[in-house]
């Protein structure tokens, strides 16, 4: 992924309507090959295909959104890889061993906003070039 770029998202849709089956649950983040990898065919961070398969397609999310559509949930080995390539890991690791699960729901909202509003800033900084 280079500085300024985005990334895309996907989930796996039926090849006839490209509706999503019940038993799709994850929003994978895909993998952009660089030109010197011999990888064959798109893959998402966690190693899956990316590619059509016989009887669906993915559907491809061009950026991909902050939150995942209704019924989904982030890859976790998707999001995990990523933030390791960016060097975000580390912070990504410390929002979450100091998630104190006792907060109460008003703490926990005002906790979401503040990760929100630094993900945000840590975003633009990417999109900028910097680091």
């Amino acid at each position: 992924m280079v500085a300024g770029m985005t990334a895309r998202a996907a989930y796996r849709g039926y090849v006839q309507d490209g509706k999503r089956s019940s038993r799709v649950t994850r929003l994978h983040v895909i993998r952009e090959v660089e030109p010197w990898e011999s990888l064959p065919g798109p893959r998402f961070w966690c190693g899956q295909s990316a590619g059509p398969h016989r009887k669906s397609v993915p559907v491809i999310l061009d950026p991909a959104p902050l939150h995942p559509p209704a019924g989904l949930r982030w890859c976790p080995a998707c999001i995990g890889h990523l933030a390791e390539r960016l060097g975000l890991l580390d912070d990504v690791a410390g929002e979450v061993v100091s998630y104190d699960p006792g907060l109460t729901d008003i703490h926990a909202e005002k906790w979401w906003e503040l990760v929100g509003t630094q993900r945000e800033v840590r975003r633009n900084r990417l999109l900028s070039g910097e680091r």
